[in-house]
C-alpha cells in the first residue's frame, strides 16, 4: 500500500499547514540590494561580510557572487535593534555623577 493510498500523506500535509504559517517567497538580494535595504553604503556591506567582521551579515555565495536573503537581513536587523535597546536601557533613569 502506498503512502498516498493510506491517507497518511494528506494528514501530514494538513498538520504541516496548521503548524506553519504561510510565508511569502523570500527575496534574494545582491550587495547593492542589501545596502539599500539596510540604508548603508555598499562598502559597509562588504566589510560586514568578511570573516573577521565583528557583526557578520547573514549571507551565502553563489560561485563568486554574494547573495542575501531579505528575510534573514530583516531578522538580523531586528536582533541588532533589540540588542541596542537592551544595552542602552541598562543605564536609563540614572543621572551621571558629576564631581564639583
Amino acid at each position: 500500500m502506498s503512502l498516498l493510498g493510506s491517507g497518511l500523506a494528506s494528514l501530514t500535509d494538513e498538520g504541516d499547514r496548521m503548524n506553519h504559517a504561510p510565508s511569502a517567497p523570500d527575496q534574494l538580494l545582491d550587495v547593492k540590494g542589501a545596502a539599500e535595504l539596510l540604508n548603508v553604503p555598499e562598502s559597509w556591506v562588504y566589510q560586514h561580510v568578511r570573516s573577521r567582521a565583528e557583526q557578520r551579515l547573514p549571507h551565502f555565495k553563489l560561485g563568486k557572487y554574494i547573495r542575501f536573503s531579505a528575510k534573514a537581513l530583516s531578522r538580523w536587523l531586528e536582533t541588532c535593534r533589540l540588542n541596542s535597546e537592551n544595552t542602552s536601557s541598562a543605564g536609563q533613569g540614572r543621572f551621571p555623577s558629576t564631581r564639583l
